[in-house]
């Protein structure tokens, strides 16, 4: 269980494995900055992203979460935190998460600005059984 970038891990996987694949940069085509990529336990891989500027909890969705099995193609799969289901304590600025498998349990840690405008960093958690949610809010 390893937390993996985008950038060079995959020309890594593709030579060490053997494929003869090729791709096309930027792999997903959409605003993701921050990636975090995990190989999930059951094969395959699972992404999430800081969101593009989310800055509106009833409306906007925050860190998308993506799927793939040869880290080349990707599919959205949903979000981290739906529209409306923002941690209470978290106003805006959601960013840099981390996707972790930890006894049998998917966890995101990530950083975010309370109403007050202070940065809350490194002790805000979600978890889920499932690593496509729905996720919960540990603080």
């Amino acid at each position: 269980m390893r937390k993996l970038q985008f950038s060079g891990f995959i020309f890594l996987c593709i030579c060490t494995k053997g494929w003869s694949v090729s791709y096309t940069n930027p792999i997903i085509d959409s605003n993701n900055p921050d990636p975090a990529v995990l190989a999930l336990p059951t094969g395959g891989y699972i992404a999430v992203a800081t969101s593009n500027h989310a800055t509106d909890p009833s409306s906007e969705d925050v860190f998308p979460i993506y799927t793939s099995e040869d880290l080349i193609n990707w599919q959205l799969e949903g979000y981290v935190f739906p529209a409306g289901s923002w941690p209470t304590w978290a106003a805006k600025n959601l960013w840099a998460p981390e996707i972790h498998f930890v006894n049998g349990r998917y966890l995101v840690y990530f950083s975010a600005s309370a109403p007050n405008s202070r940065h809350s960093t490194g002790v805000a958690i979600s978890q889920s059984e499932s690593p496509l949610g729905p996720f919960l809010d540990l603080g």
